[in-house]
């Protein structure tokens, strides 16, 4: 599937799991990235979005880091690394905070990137293009 970004020429449509338990962020999201022409899938817990990564298989997940119930978003990304049927996906982690320790956490972690909210639609385009090199 392709879609035609701006000045960009064409660029592939992407698999997108929004991983957040924060209903109306998650939803707003996921309409700006189809309108985008992307196909998205979302979770509201760790649980589901693992269940959902093994059936969807995308290519660039959103995981919010601070994400309520057993299981917090550094634990599904963890997950997703080691999961070969993952293999490949580009790991954007999502916060709310950006404290020291969280930058520290997150630069020692295992997402390729990390953005704060509010995130700005263009900043995660950018990085979703970097999907098609994977």
């Amino acid at each position: 599937m392709e879609r035609l970004l701006g000045n960009e020429g064409i660029v592939s449509a992407h698999r997108i799991l929004i991983v957040d338990d924060y209903a109306p962020a998650s939803q707003a999201l996921s309409r700006l990235l189809r309108l985008s022409g992307h196909v998205v899938e979302s979770a509201p817990t760790a649980e589901k979005a693992m269940a959902i990564a093994l059936e969807f298989r995308p290519e660039v997940v959103l995981l919010d880091i601070n994400l309520g119930g057993a299981h917090d978003g550094l634990a599904v990304a963890r997950w997703m690394r080691v999961e070969a049927r993952l293999d490949g996906v580009l790991l954007v982690a999502i916060t709310g905070q950006c404290d020291f320790e969280m930058k520290h956490r997150l630069a020692t972690s295992v997402f390729d990137h990390y953005l704060v909210k509010p995130i700005p639609v263009a900043d995660i385009e950018n990085i979703i293009l970097e999907a098609d090199s994977r």
